[in-house]
């Protein structure tokens, strides 16, 4: 009788083989799907222990794991909002090469998802990293309008002179949204510059030499108006005087934010003089902010003009835009010319009332120099922005300045016309610092914060009013050192009459 295996065949010796195979790269297979799936638990691991920290930190190789996590985040609420999470994260993410590493990903992700490359882009400005400039301008023009917001908002913010001419160069073909954010960020970067007739050079450069027309040439207008300078004013000056309707809108449309009261004569003109009455109320407005922002005009002669400008039949709007102007100054007369306001027409009751109100106010914070030198304390100045800058009892200063753009003003009255020596008492908060601007009169003039973590006095060197009157001693941020940081810490500032 024969054995049972003898009833079989013999299998070939290929298909022991190939089972072998197919046995050893099922195995492999899984051992590398294992090792992924650990590698993708790790990285997640590592993103939610980052998001949760309160102190993030990490190096280059921490933000290619991020990067490698959002492109796997799948299209829906979920994924995208595991994206936004991650890029608020990075934008807290501190260490060695961080910022190097997240600027050189925005080299490599051209094309793609839109959160992703607008939100590397934020994260750049977040940080304060203007290394990452000449790649972001490479996103300027960009087929997706969220992430060339997102670049030209970007360059606006941590951009110089150099690129000016790039995005003038994107202005002079882009319409709607995507020309005004442009036409913003040209601006924004020329008021870095102090002096006004470096900052509006390339823009004067447009204008005179490759005479610009439509839309663009209206603007360059505008963006000149905002800039300041000599030069720009002689430029300007020449279009109000003109005949070229478009282009005389246009330079009202910014000239009331002009740094200088250079151009009020001017605009007084047009308010009593044009017969368009579309260019004379543009003239108007220019001229009521100008005049209020002007620190060379004393209060007293600003109520003057304002009350003459009552007197022409304007609406009740451009009316109760006077009002406004009127609540800035610091003078019995406005508060008297705000109460006659008031009396006379009843529509105008309650903003008169509101105005006087404020006028009082201001009023109360007005401080008489009529000798030869004085120490106004910071407890009385006026503070103008947001918690938490304000007066500090306790510190005896005005702290918490975290906006550069805040600023203190101490409303005095000189009895004499003349030269005064200004001193600022300050100090510099522990990661503080930057820069600041001075104003009084006619003259304005830049500072750095003093490097000291105790309070000491800096000379500020001597500025001038051309009559007696109620002025503004002005003192406004321009930049952080640090953008988590504080400006300084200010205690007093002292007026001394030059001999």
């Amino acid at each position: 009788m024969k054995e049972p295996y003898e009833n079989h065949e013999k299998k070939p010796i290929w298909i022991y083989v190939s089972l072998s195979i197919v046995l050893v790269i099922g195995v492999t297979l899984f051992v590398i799907k294992s090792g992924q799936q650990k590698v993708i638990k790790d990285r997640n691991a590592l993103i939610k222990s980052l998001n949760e920290s309160e102190d993030p930190k990490g190096n280059a190789f921490t933000v290619q794991e991020f990067i490698t996590f959002m492109n796997s985040q799948p299209d829906n609420d979920r994924g995208r909002d595991n994206v936004i999470a991650a890029i608020t994260t990075l934008a807290r993410l501190q260490g060695d090469d961080v910022d190097k590493a997240i600027s050189t990903q925005l080299e490599k992700i051209k094309t793609g998802n839109s959160i992703i490359r607008s939100g590397l882009i934020g994260v750049m400005v977040d940080k304060g990293y203007v290394e990452a400039v000449p790649k972001i301008l490479d996103f300027i023009n960009d087929n997706d309008n969220e992430v060339a917001d997102a670049a030209v908002y970007a360059v606006g913010e941590l951009g110089d002179l150099q690129n000016v001419e790039v995005l003038l160069d994107s202005l002079a073909t882009a319409s709607g949204k995507r020309a005004d954010a442009l036409e913003g960020a040209v601006i924004r970067i020329c008021l870095k510059e102090s002096n006004p007739d470096i900052r509006n050079t390339e823009v004067r450069r447009i204008l005179g030499q490759e005479s610009p027309t439509g839309d663009y040439r209206r603007r360059i207008l505008r963006i000149l108006g905002s800039l300041g300078g000599k030069k720009a004013w002689t430029d300007l000056k020449r279009i109000l005087d003109g005949n070229d309707p478009d282009g005389r809108k246009a330079v009202l449309q910014t000239i009331g934010s002009w740094p200088n009261s250079a151009p009020l004569k001017t605009l007084n003109g047009i308010i009593f003089n044009e017969k368009d009455e579309v260019i004379k109320r543009l003239a108007f407005r220019a001229y009521v902010l100008l005049l209020s922002d002007s620190a060379s005009i004393p209060d007293e002669s600003k109520c003057e003009e304002i009350a003459k400008l009552f007197k022409i039949n304007f609406s009740k709007n451009d009316k109760l835009i006077l009002i406004g102007a009127l609540s800035t100054l610091a003078t019995e007369k406005a508060l008297k010319l705000a109460s006659e306001v008031g009396d006379q027409n009843e529509s105008y009751k309650r903003s008169a009332d509101l105005a006087s109100k404020k006028i009082s106010d201001n009023i109360s914070k007005v401080v008489k120099f009529n000798d030869s030198e004085k120490v106004y304390s910071a407890e009385g100045a006026l503070v103008m922005g947001e918690e938490p800058f304000s007066y500090s009892v306790s510190a005896a200063a005005v702290i918490g300045w975290k906006n550069p753009y805040y600023y203190i003003v101490w409303p005095i009255n000189f009895s004499e016309a003349g030269s005064y020596e200004l001193i600022l008492n300050h100090q510099k908060p522990s990661a503080g610092g930057g820069d600041f601007e001075v104003v009084l009169g006619a003259d304005k003039e830049m500072f750095k914060v003093s490097d000291s973590d105790t309070f000491e006095d800096k000379n500020l060197g001597s500025f001038s009013v051309q009559n007696p009157g109620t002025y503004r001693l002005i003192i406004r941020g321009l930049n952080l050192e640090n953008n988590d940081g504080e400006l300084m810490n200010v205690r007093s500032v002292g007026v001394k009459k030059s001999d």
